[in-house]
């Protein structure tokens, strides 16, 4: 695993999904059709004294040379505060898009890579695990969990690490359950169209989904290709861009609190603020024009594109390389490609 890439920034899920399980049509169109929302929360500590860009970021310290001296010595208080415990990037509440209507069932994917084992809470909700019941959920490195809830009450939920040295890193954020609504539910079958290649041409697609609907029980298989265009690009990530603590209250640096050390910055600090890589989406192979995040992609913060594809599917990935460095996409442990 390389773990130096992945302390720079470059993290993303590829999901895959049982065959039938993405919609086909209507405004969820190439998502799950059983469930009202889709959230993914990676959880990790993030070392960014490993990452390829730390230099640079040493660079941002008040006095650049003291930083550097206190980093090649490994100064132990240094070195702590450049391991950010995080959801997503963000940290002491700061992660936002984790939005639910009270009723409404909901699906999170949760996965970690780096480092240790991270214990999860969802304050207030009953969580469903492979057909068991939990208040709580166990993350090893490298592992993914799904979990589906269906929130009964309104009100800021808190979703933090049950591990007391990350829990006091900040390592939290909050589900926003709010007041139910009449839901209306869509298409059972949904694919993304921006992310696939029919074989078929849209008449025959259109005939073939009809035949689809009234023949749930015996699906019949469509050759697609999803296709994504991936960019990897520097940019300045904040892991807490409100300031503030929004857990304990008030600014992260203030004097003597827990985020102090992480977001203040000096001549022997960094403070909150990383340059980073990240994995970005375009529209086409141009790689001119961004595609937009939007509410339902809102929450996943620091992470590259979530590609979902079906068993069976073909999923062809175009990676540029906009960094200054050779970099890896990876799938689980093989690597695909190194960019152009």
């Amino acid at each position: 695993m390389p773990t130096r890439d992945v302390d720079s920034g470059l993290v993303g899920l590829l999901l895959t999904c049982k065959t039938g399980t993405l919609q086909t049509t209507g405004p969820r169109r190439g998502q799950r059709g059983d469930v009202a929302k889709e959230f993914v929360l990676y959880l990790d500590t993030t070392d960014e004294n490993d990452s390829w860009l730390s230099q640079v970021n040493l660079n941002r310290c008040g006095d650049p040379a003291a930083c550097t001296q206190l980093s090649q010595s490994k100064n132990p208080d240094f070195v702590k505060t450049n391991k950010m415990s995080h959801i997503n990037g963000r940290v002491y509440g700061n992660l936002e898009g984790l939005e639910v209507s009270q009723g409404e069932t909901v699906a999170f994917y949760l996965f970690s890579v780096n480092r240790g084992i991270t214990s999860v809470q969802f304050s207030g909700q009953v969580l469903k695990v492979n057909n068991h019941i939990v208040d709580s959920i166990i993350l090893f490195p490298a592992t993914f969990v799904t979990a589906i809830i269906t929130p009964p009450y309104v009100g800021n939920w808190l979703i933090a690490t049950r591990n007391v040295d990350t829990f006091l890193a900040g390592q939290q954020a909050y589900l926003r359950v709010k007041e139910a609504f009449p839901w209306r539910g869509v298409s059972r079958r949904r694919r993304h169209a921006d992310h696939y290649s029919p074989a078929l041409s849209d008449p025959e697609l259109t005939g073939l989904s009809a035949f689809y609907e009234r023949h749930v029980h015996h699906p019949i298989r469509v050759p697609w290709t999803r296709k994504y265009y991936i960019a990897v690009e520097k940019y300045t990530w904040d892991y807490a861009p409100s300031g503030q603590d929004l857990f304990n209250g008030g600014p992260l640096t203030r004097p003597g609190s827990l985020a102090a050390p992480y977001f203040t910055q000096g001549t022997q600090r960094i403070g909150g603020r990383y340059i980073k890589a990240r994995y970005v989406e375009y529209t086409d192979s141009t790689f001119k024009v961004l595609k937009s995040r939007d509410d339902s992609t809102e929450h996943l913060g620091m992470l590259g594109p979530v590609i979902m594809a079906e068993a069976g599917e073909t999923v062809e990935i175009r990676l540029k390389n906009m960094a200054d460095r050779t970099l890896l996409l990876l799938s689980s442990r093989r690597a695909l490609l190194q960019g152009e």
